[in-house]
């Protein structure tokens, strides 16, 4: 199983937590923090190359995470499994006991595994200006409350590229904050929390940007103005783009494969026929998703892919706790292994996500930033396909078949 890419996808995803220590080109704002990794240096680590067992691990959480936020979505949906995968890796590196190991069982893999696939999947990251995606990562601790544990900040720094800060969480705070997750989605967020919580003491901050263009970008001729039908039934109008694609027909979907520029990652768009996006959800398994990579079933068809637009946010604290991280949550939790200061106190307060994705006649833009935050206590075409009504798309590393991003357009147009 191709499994390098899909490794270097996630820790890119891991590496959002990074800091923003200066002042960017385009003015954002230098943090004023006591960077708490700086004196440590680096050490050697051993990596793992990505195989089978972590492949399998990740697209069944990248799945279960998407079918969970669909539960209670009835509108347009995009979260980055990838981005929350990262961040929760980061945080398993300061729990113990209970709390460690519902992490663990979630995410398929042991603290050590989990630190070495995606340690081994960054120094494989692609970064090229016609596809790219990148990642940071950052901690944040409110100063003079936690004594951080320095083999978390070790383990933080070496394998997850992490900066780890410690401010007065105040206003300025919150600014730097914002600007440091504006700075790396490259503007597409532009703002994580609205206010800082009295009782919060860390935030842990994953961020993922991705941008491609198309492998065969469409041509100006081929927008053209037509409607869209969304979820409620109503009428909105939006621009097709018009090309010749790779696609699947399935008794139950529609499937578009469509490239980006070097082929390593893929849009994937599915119009479920019975119309019904959410129910569709609900039957997806790992199993369908990897069929939609079998190229010995496509067909060609003139298709019609609107342009399309938006932002997303949710909180994935109650969704977690479902897929059985529970501990992690409550006042009792143990992430001793991050600060013995508050052995047995600090817990996840939250866990805030948000996304934005644009996508049109040259290729796709989207971003993510998964805050946690803790306190104490070749065919002529064969048919027409019109996305023209609520759809399910991924965005996936076409190697190791991880979803970075998954969506749901249901309401798109004007």
């Amino acid at each position: 199983m191709k499994i390098k890419r899909f490794l270097a996808l996630l820790l890119s995803a891991a590496m959002l937590l990074a800091l923003l220590a200066g002042v960017s080109s385009c003015g954002v704002p230098k943090v004023m923090a006591n960077e708490l990794t700086a004196g440590l240096g680096s050490q050697y680590v051993n990596g793992k190359e990505p195989d089978e067992a972590f492949g399998k691990a990740a697209l069944d959480f990248s799945l279960s995470l998407f079918k969970k936020n669909a539960e209670k979505s009835g509108e347009n949906m995009l979260i980055s499994p990838l981005s929350v995968m990262i961040a929760l890796s980061l945080a398993a590196n300061g729990a113990a006991g209970e709390t460690l190991a519902e992490i663990e069982s979630v995410l398929g893999l042991t603290k050590e595994e989990l630190n070495a696939y995606l340690y081994t999947y960054a120094s494989s990251f692609p970064n090229k200006e016609e596809c790219k995606l990148q990642t940071a990562n950052s901690v944040w601790l409110r100063k003079d409350a936690i004594e951080v544990n320095k083999p978390f900040l070790q383990n933080a720094a070496d394998y997850y590229s992490a900066e780890v800060y410690s401010v007065a969480f105040d206003s300025a705070t919150l600014d730097d904050i914002n600007a440091w997750v504006n700075l790396k989605t490259e503007g597409l967020i532009k703002k994580a929390l609205n206010k800082i919580e009295p009782g919060t003491l860390f935030y842990l901050i994953n961020t993922v940007l991705f941008d491609a263009e198309w492998a065969s970008a469409y041509t100006k001729n081929s927008v053209r103005s037509g409607s869209f039908v969304n979820i409620h039934g109503e009428e909105k109008n939006v621009k097709f783009m018009k090309d010749y694609d790779k696609c699947f027909f399935g008794e139950e979907e529609k499937t578009l494969v469509k490239f980006y520029s070097g082929g390593d990652y893929a849009f994937i768009g599915v119009l479920p026929e019975s119309g019904d996006v959410y129910g569709y959800i609900e039957t997806l398994t790992a199993e369908k998703f990897e069929s939609f990579f079998d190229f010995g079933e496509v067909s060609y068809a003139e298709v019609y892919l609107p342009k399309f637009e938006y932002e997303y946010s949710t909180e994935m604290k109650d969704i977690l706790a479902s897929m059985g991280i529970e501990k992690a949550f409550e006042a009792n939790a143990d992430f001793s292994a991050m600060s013995g200061d508050y052995p047995g106190e600090l817990f996840i307060q939250g866990v805030k996500h948000n996304t934005f994705i644009s996508v049109d006649e040259l290729g796709t833009k989207a971003g993510a930033v998964t805050v946690i935050s803790g306190g104490c206590g070749g065919m002529p075409p064969t048919e027409e396909i019109y996305f023209d009504r609520p759809f399910v798309y991924f965005i996936v590393d076409t190697e190791t078949k991880m979803p970075v991003f998954a969506g749901v357009a249901a309401d798109i147009g004007k």
